[in-house]
């Protein structure tokens, strides 16, 4: 679940539509997400296992704050894959 830090901001809006746009596509595959969402950014992970393979989602975005008008957004998909069980016939 996503925690939202919740303002009437038009950042926080955009960012939160965007959020529970990830997280709808995500529980329509029975895929559950955590991280947050607030004016300045967010951050959404979702891991799950499949056949000895565990994969490890996150998407992060921050935006650095100025006086005025928060900017220069920084944006990462990352991901991680740990393989469990392999021995020399999977080659």
């Amino acid at each position: 679940m996503i925690q939202f830090e919740t303002n009437s901001s038009p950042f926080f809006i955009a960012n939160k539509n965007y959020c529970e746009k990830i997280e709808a596509n995500l529980n329509a595959i029975n895929l559950n997400c955590s991280g947050f969402c607030n004016s300045y950014g967010y951050e959404i992970e979702t891991t799950f296992v499949r056949q000895n393979i565990t994969y490890n989602f996150i998407n992060h975005q921050t935006t650095q704050n100025v006086i005025v008008i928060p900017m220069n957004a920084n944006e990462s998909f990352i991901t991680i894959l740990i393989i469990k069980g392999m021995n020399k016939k999977h080659w």
